[in-house]
């Protein structure tokens, strides 16, 4: 046998009644919140798009080329990952990065120093795993010049961001003709060049988006 109910107070019949009722009187104001969490929403995925879109044309072709090869290569065989690097070298050869690179965006995951200089890598936006960075010691950069003095003004605005930062940056690729990338590649082998490549940057103007 099922226990009698407890009776429901005057007070809280009242308050649930009231309450259906207002709800029942008020469906416009539920449509408005739904309205506005749509919006919401719509305009933080409308933003994140233009974030894209804004990239600079060169720096679309430039990861476009660059990703294109990463999946070929990690599926193709010996001989064809060999022709792959030389396939890369020339579609690289053929977008003429050898002038100044503009406004580029990216993420800057590595900050760090070597006797006071900076060093520093970013990923590129709307990549795989495609990096442009400094040599993080003297000895490797005795003659790409990539470390960033302390005395430079550069020095003071990578000084003011941190890693996972958003920034916006200007600079050179460091061309090599007679390389197997053709753009200075620090990678220790053929495999970490095609699949999470890093190539040599002289960054002359950073900061923070």
């Amino acid at each position: 046998m099922e226990p009698p109910s407890s009776p429901q107070s005057p007070k809280e019949g009242a308050g649930s009644s009231q309450g259906t009722r207002s709800a029942q009187k008020n469906p416009a104001g539920c449509m408005i919140g739904v309205a506005l969490v749509v919006v919401v929403l719509g305009g933080w995925w409308l933003f994140t798009q233009l974030q894209f879109v804004a990239l600079p044309d060169q720096e679309k072709k430039f990861v476009s080329t660059v990703d294109g090869f990463i999946e070929r290569y990690r599926t193709g065989n010996a001989i064809e990952k060999r022709t792959l690097r030389a396939e890369r070298r020339r579609a690289l050869q053929q977008l003429a990065l050898e002038g100044q690179i503009t406004n580029w965006v990216g993420h800057l995951t590595k900050i760090g120093t070597s006797l006071g200089d900076a060093y520093i890598a970013v990923r590129l936006e709307g990549s795989k795993p495609i990096y442009v960075e400094t040599w993080n010691n003297l000895v490797s950069d005795h003659s790409a010049a990539t470390l960033i003095s302390t005395t430079s003004s550069l020095y003071q605005k990578i000084a003011a961001c941190h890693e996972n930062d958003t920034v916006e940056f200007s600079g050179q690729f460091i061309v090599n003709s007679e390389s197997a990338d053709y753009l200075t590649e620090m990678s220790m082998t053929e495999y970490g060049s095609m699949t999470e490549p890093e190539f040599v940057f002289r960054f002359s103007d950073l900061r923070k988006r």
